[in-house]
């Protein structure tokens, strides 16, 4: 029984002989390359300014984006928005005005995906 001890603890001294390598290793290469970028301190310079450009573009995007979003449900079809609550007629002063141009003309509805002539019956719902 004592051999089989024996043997695990060589695989233990092992695994953390090879769990020190890997540390050691791992250090040596982060101090050499701390030290390539103090040698060469314009490449964090260069990254930096990318990063700064990378995020001013991304964040144009993201507000780009979000006033597109604004923009669509403000101008949701009229009769789509007629089966939601009337609170939201109340909020957006110049919606009753489209939905009354629409309810008056039985003309085609404004979204691009239904084009189609939209009956004064259904606006009325």
């Amino acid at each position: 029984m004592s051999r089989r001890r024996g043997k695990r603890q060589r695989q233990r001294d092992a695994q953390l002989l090879g769990l020190l390598l890997a540390v050691g290793t791992g250090i040596a290469v982060v101090v050499a390359v701390v030290h390539w970028l103090l040698v060469h301190w314009w490449v964090l310079v260069v990254v930096l300014v990318l990063a700064v450009f990378a995020g001013a573009g991304w964040l144009c995007r993201r507000q780009e984006a979000a006033a597109w979003e604004r923009v669509m449900r403000l101008h949701e079809c009229p009769h789509r928005l007629l089966g939601g609550s009337s609170d939201l007629l109340a909020a957006i002063p110049h919606l009753q005005q489209v939905v009354d141009r629409y309810r008056s003309g039985g003309t085609s509805c404004c979204c691009a995906a239904e084009a189609v002539s939209v009956p004064p019956a259904i606006l009325l719902r």
